[in-house]
Order: structure tokens, then sequence, then C-alpha cells
């Protein structure tokens, strides 16, 4: 009890406090971000804003200085002259702001003022007198209060007059007050709570709050130095004896000055207080209907807890159940799949010996027994691979109409010999080619053939195929249909038919009961639907219908195994040498009998480590591995060989196993070996696999040579598929010849360019045949090529010149490649 109440705390109120903690933490950076942008927006509207105040102030002056009449009338200075001056200055002090203006000679002397000097005293000493003598245009002041009575801060703005020539020969001041930048400061703090202030150039308060700002002043003054001359802008927190502020500083672009917003932190933080409050005391509201929750969930935990510990029981019960079946399905698949593997070779080979009627008819009742023992072991796998979820699809494409006529050849014989006719129609708007796995479908197909075949005694069975109107570029629903004229079920046989174990209607026949039960299983898996009509006494139809993609028709039939009494006797050794290691005689004598027939030298051993020394005494073109030998496993004597480096790591190594999982395969992939071959051996399609790896132009391969001949086997693959293998292999032999004398003629008459290009084609076109170690050695000859800045080197040639050698083997080897396959 107490363990699950500090879970369910663990799980709800440390989730509550951690969300009161991220809303609270997300109100205050939210409110403290609004704050920010609300102080920095502040202060850079404020900044443009006096920056534009007093560029309209410069540029009305600039204006009246740069009057002709001003001028003339400066330089004659008569009677009527001053009363001029005086009349323009009028119009100048006339301007909001503006409290009086003056000219000024260049010695410092006053020639006209309006109305009567008070903020220009000692002209010649002020420092806008020595700027504006300086400058070429217009200048601002820094801030100054005049020593008069109830004088307000002001700045003067001063321009040059100049005569004809651009001389300069007077200054027009005017001396503006700062009132109205305090006016807005004061607007600024009442309509938004922010306290404003505007310093100058030199440090000197332009406009300021209400309060004493000395404290403020000191606060920014070294930031404000360097912000102007920075030119930037910056947001601060910072300590006072008011408490803390928050501040965003902002600098007046040409003019050197600085505005600075400021707000108590206090007062501006206040709504995230607020709203922290309330997340608070929801939280508490949440806290007490969790605690009440903890409570009736502790009743009820005790109320379930006998339960689940019945239901932990059966379940531990049900896992040791499943792994022992594993267990089981996996030692009867081994035991039963290693002497299956030699029955079914020995069979075979006593097929292509001289027997009479009788005997052959002895001989293929024992392979068809076998065949039939191997099926239920298969199907007994197979389910229990879909109960696992270890089952997988291989997609691609396939001919539809072959697959179901060669359904029905396998079942055809049986048929015939119970007086049966088989028939299949497949309707003219299925497509040629359709997507999917071909094996489970035929797989599906053969159950339910078989099972009609088995249970109709007379009349006839057929197969039929139909897809639904296409409508785009969707899949195509394609319904397989199975009709008979045989027993036909009751109603209550239907309800059971899928079940697992259900023998079939009459008990006098054989079978497992597990056809049906997979065929199901398999349907599912490929997202479609399976189902039966059936009257007792007239017949039965079985259906399943599958999505699947149509494909162009133009694609290759797949390649068909060599039977193996279609494999002609050939010298041993034209296909190189194998080592086949297996600890049955009799798989040993089957495996060395078929390598023999297929043209290849055998050396057999019986355990590992006899493998281990034959590997290291010999080279082999490819090593057979059984995987469960006594001492040392397959696993082992991959590792082993794999251990001992060049040359004989690149041996190819295949293992042979009656454990055919996919954790098998993967165990073995992660061993070292280069394939997997699964028990019994289909040897036909191994024999082919093996003359594809080993295959020999001339009789002998160097370690080097070898490691040029490799092969994509997928682009390989792709050609056959598609049909275009034949062509393809045609073309590259009437062309790659040539091509190898041009690149060797190129580099020996020093056209590197030519050789580059020559062998970077050539390279795109082995690699297209699927010929990659060519592609290799021509890419990187290319490259070697283009390196050359001069007449290549007698490496380069000499490599060029052994370029059509390997051209040749290259050949000699595609031939090879284009031997039917399974």
């Amino acid at each position: 009890m107490g363990l699950l109440a500090v879970l369910y705390l663990s799980f709800g109120a440390v989730p509550l406090a951690l969300l009161a903690h991220f809303a609270s933490s997300l109100a205050s950076d939210a409110v403290s971000d609004q704050v920010r942008h609300r102080l920095t927006t502040t202060a850079a509207t404020s900044a443009v804003v006096v920056e534009q105040r007093l560029s309209s102030l410069t540029e009305l002056i600039a204006a009246t200085a740069n009057d002709s009449v001003l001028a003339t009338a400066v330089a004659s200075l008569g009677g009527a002259t001053g009363e001029l001056l005086r009349q323009r200055l009028r119009i100048v002090v006339s301007q909001p702001g503006i409290t009086e203006a003056l000219i000024t000679d260049l010695a410092g002397r006053t020639l006209a003022s309006e109305p009567d000097t008070q903020y220009f005293t000692d002209v010649s000493r002020t420092d806008w007198f020595v700027g504006a003598r300086s400058r070429s245009g217009p200048f601002v002041s820094a801030a100054y209060v005049p020593t008069f009575p109830d004088a307000r801060r002001a700045v003067a703005v001063v321009a040059p007059i100049r005569d004809s020539a651009r001389t300069t020969v007077a200054l027009l001041a005017v001396a503006y007050s700062l009132d109205a930048l305090q006016d807005f400061a004061g607007r600024i703090a009442t309509a938004q709570g922010i306290e404003l202030l505007i310093t100058d150039q030199t440090g000197v308060v332009v406009a300021r709050p209400d309060r004493d700002v000395s404290l403020i002043v000191s606060m920014i003054e070294d930031r404000r130095v360097s912000m102007a001359l920075a030119g930037k802008s910056a947001y601060v927190r910072e300590q006072t004896p008011l408490g803390w502020q928050l501040s965003a500083t902002e600098p007046v672009a040409r003019l050197g000055w600085t505005v600075t917003a400021t707000v108590d932190e206090h007062r501006a933080l206040s709504p995230a207080r607020q709203i922290r409050s309330a997340v608070l005391t929801v939280s508490g509201i949440l806290a007490g209907v969790l605690l009440a929750g903890l409570g009736l969930q502790i009743w009820l935990a005790a109320m379930r807890r006998r339960a689940e510990r019945r239901l932990q029981q059966a379940r531990d019960e049900a896992v040791r159940v499943s792994e022992f079946k594993s267990r089981f399905l996996a030692t009867v698949s081994h035991e039963i799949r290693t002497p299956m593997n030699g029955i079914l070779g020995l069979t075979r080979l006593l097929r292509d010996t001289r027997l009479d009627e009788e005997q052959r008819r002895y001989t293929d009742a024992t392979a068809g027994a076998a065949e039939g023992l191997l099926a239920v072991v298969n199907d007994l796998l197979d389910l229990s691979r879909i109960e696992a979820g270890r089952f997988s699809l291989a997609v691609a494409p396939f001919d539809i109409r072959r697959l179901c006529r060669e359904a029905v050849e396998l079942l055809e014989p049986r048929a015939r010999s119970q007086g049966l006719a088989v028939d299949t129609t497949v309707d003219g708007n299925v497509p040629e080619r359709l997507v999917g796995d071909a094996t489970r479908i035929r797989q599906v197909l053969l159950n339910l053939v078989g099972n009609a075949v088995k249970f109709t005694p007379a009349g006839r069975v057929s197969l039929s195929v139909s897809a639904e109107a296409v409508g785009g570029e969707g899949p195509v629903w394609v319904t397989f249909s199975v009709q008979d004229t045989g027993l036909g079920l009751t109603d209550e046989q239907r309800a059971h038919v899928f079940d697992r174990f259900v023998r079939d209607a009459d008990e006098r026949l054989e079978g497992a009961g597990l056809g049906l039960t997979i065929s199901n299983e398999l349907v599912a898996l490929m997202d479609g639907q399976i189902g039966l009509e059936s009257v007792p006494g007239v017949g039965s139809r079985f259906w399943f219908r599958l999505a699947l993609d149509g494909t162009h028709p133009a694609i290759a039939d797949p390649p068909t195994p060599l039977p193996i009494d279609s494999i002609e006797p050939v010298p041993a050794g034209q296909f190189g040498r194998v080592l086949v290691a297996d600890d049955d005689d009799v798989n040993r004598l089957v495996a060395r009998m078929v390598l023999r027939r297929a043209g290849f030298k055998v050396d057999v051993v019986g355990s590992g480590a006899e493998a281990i020394a034959a590997a290291r005494a010999r080279r082999y073109d490819i090593v057979l591995l059984d995987l469960h030998m006594p001492g040392l496993d397959g696993m082992a004597v991959s590792r082993a060989i794999r251990s001992q480096g060049p040359p004989d790591s690149r041996v190819p190594l295949v293992a042979m196993t009656a454990s055919a999982t996919a954790a098998d395969r993967e165990r073995c992939l992660a061993a070292g070996m280069d394939g997997f071959a699964a028990k019994p051996i289909d040897w036909e399609h191994l024999v082919t696999e093996l003359r594809l790896r080993v295959w020999r132009g001339d009789g002998t391969l160097s370690a080097d040579e070898a490691t040029e001949l490799c092969w994509d086997e997928q682009a390989l693959t792709d050609l056959r598929r598609c049909g275009a293998l034949d062509e393809a292999v045609e073309t590259f032999a009437a062309t790659a010849p040539v091509s190898a004398e041009r690149i060797a003629a190129a580099i020996g008459s020093g056209d590197v360019a030519s050789a580059a290009e020559l062998a970077h084609r050539l390279a795109g076109s082995a690699a297209t045949v699927g010929a990659a170690g060519l592609a290799r050695r021509c890419a990187r000859l290319s490259d070697r090529v283009q390196e050359q800045d001069r007449q290549p080197d007698e490496r380069l040639v000499a490599e060029a010149a052994a370029l059509g050698q390997a051209v040749a083997q290259a050949l000699t080897a595609l031939d090879a490649h284009r031997l039917p396959t399974a």
C-alpha cells in the first residue's frame, strides 16, 4: 500500500506540481517579455520622436540661414539692413519652442537678436559657437540652464550663414526650450506608467521624471556613455536604493543623446504574481482531489490484488507453455529435417539410376511420403511463426496465370487417379502481372485445391480468378475461387472449418487439420478476406480476396530451378572445389554425389575442427557448413575461418541447418557467413547458386581477379525481371572490348581527356549489367587519368593494357550469370 501511495503521488502530485510550476513560469516569462517589449518599444519610439523634432528644427534653421537675402543683409549691416535681420529673427522666434534667436559674426559679436539676448551671453565661449565654426553644417549644442531667473533648460541650434561664394560670414543661432520634451516624457509616464529620461551627449538631463533622478542618472551614466559611443540598444535589470528597476536604453541617432525608459519591477510584474496565485489555488484544489482519489485507489487495489495474482500465474503458465512449444517445434524441425534431407536426396539420386517400373513406383511413393511429412513440419513451423509475429511476406512481381497453372499441375496426377477433371479460368480483366507474395498465394491455393481434390469423389474441381473493375492507379481486388462437386459441409462443420487441428469432413482421410487454418492466417497477413459456401452432398466453394497492385506485362517470368536429373554430369572440378562439413553420414554422401555430378571437386568432413583444418590446408571456392556439429558448430567454424585473414577470409561460407528461422539467419550473417540453405537442401537451387559464385572462365582465378569480378546481384535480378538481361549482355559484349582498346590507345597517345571519358562511360556500362568489380576498376582508372597533367606514367599505361583482359573475364563470368537460377 505504501508503494502504491508513493507511486500515486509520484505520478499524480509530482506532475501536478510540475504543471503548476510550468504554468507559473510560463506566465512570468510572458509578462516579463511583455514588459521588456513595452520598455524597448517606448525607448525606441521616444528616440525617434526626439530625433525628428530636433531634425525638423535643424532643417528650419538651416533653410533660414541659407537665404541669400539674409547673407546680403549681414554683409551690408546698415540701419535698414539691421531692421531686416530683426524681422527675419522674429519670424524664427515665432516657431513653437524657440525662445530666442540671434545672428553673430565669426568673432562672436552679436549683429542682431530677438528678443534681447538673455540665453546667449558671452557667445564666443559657448560650445555651440566653437562647434559651429568648425563644422560645415548645422550644430546642436548640449543642454544648459541660463543664468537669468525663471529660465528653463534649452539647447542651441546653430547654422552657418554663407555668401554667394559659399563662405561662412556669420552664424544664425536659436535657443530651443526643452519644455516640449519634458511634456512628452510626462505624457508617456501618464499613459503607460513608464518613466522617460532623456540626456544629451554630455550627460546633462534633457527631460526627466517628476521624482528625483539623481539615482537613475548615476545608475545609467556609464552605460549611457558606452551606448552612445557604440550606438546600440540595451535592456537591463538593476538594483537601486529604490528597489529593482527594469530599464531600456536607446541612442538617438546623429545627436549622441540617449533615451532611457524605466519602470519599477515589482509594479510591472504584478500580473504574473496574480496568475501564479490563481494557478496555486487551482493546483491546491486538484491536489485535494488527487488525495481523495488516492484513498479510493488504495481501496480498489486491495480488492484487485488477489485477482491480479491469479492472472499473473495464468500469464506465467502461458509464457512457459509458449516457450516450451517453440523449443519443441525447433527440436522437432531439426530432428525431422536432418534425416529428411538424406531421404529426399538419396531418393532423387535413386530416381536417376536404372529402375524398373515397380522400383520406380516404390521410389516415387517414398519421395511422396517424405514430402508429405515435410509439408506437415512446414505447416507447424508456419503456424508457430504466425503466432509469434515473426512471419514476413516477400512482395515481388509475379505471373498470376503461371502461378495458378503450376498450382493445379502439382495436383493433377492425384486428381486424374481419382477420375476428376481440374480446370483453371483467369478472367481477361485480371492484369498479367501482379505484385504480392507469390509463394504464400501459391500455398493458399494448394491448400484449397488439395482439399477440394481430397473431398471430391467424382466430378470436377475448378479454380477461377477474377478482378473488380479498376479505376485509376489503385490496387486490384483479385478474387480466387475453388469450386468442387464433393461432399460439402454441414453448418456445424462450416463454423469450425478454419479452427486449428480440426480434421476434415471425413475422418478416414488423411490430414493434420492445419491447411485451412494456415490459409486463413496467411490471407489475414496479406490484408485479405477468406470464406466459403457449401451445401452437403452438392459441393463447396472456398474463396479469398486480396488487394494486389498490377504491373507492366513485360516483366519476365521468374527463373525456374534446374531439376536434379537435368544436371548433366560434367568433369569434376570444372566449377571449382567445395568443402562440405556435416556430422551426418547420409548428408555427406548425398552432398558428395550431387556436387560431383554438378562439376565440383568435393571434400567432406564430419566435424568443425576438421573443417577448420581443411580450410587452412587448402583454398576452397566455397564452404558448406552444417550449423549443428559436435564440438565446434558451424558458427564457430565460420568465425575461425574469417579470423585467418586473406585469402581464406574471402571464401564464401554457406550455412546448412534444419532450423530455418529468421533469428538463425541473422546469427549466421553475424558470424561472417554469406548464405543460408535450409534443410532439406534444395540441391537444384543450390547447385545453380554455387555455379554462379565460383564460375571460372579459364579454370583459374587469382585472388585479385576474384575481387575484381564481384557482382551486383540486384542489378542482375532487375534485368532478369524486366526481360532485358540477354539484350544487355549482348550489347555489353559487343561494345566493352572495343572501349577497352580505345582506352588503352588514348592513354598510350597521351590523350588524357578522351581516356578519362571512355573509362567513365565503360564504368557505367559495367555497373548496368551488374559487373560491380569491373565498374569500380574503370572508375578508379578514370580518376587516375584525370589527375595526370602530362604524359601518363608507365604503371597507368600497363593498367590500361590489362583492362582488356579484365573485360574478357567479366564477359565469361557474365555468361554464367545468364544460367537459369532459382
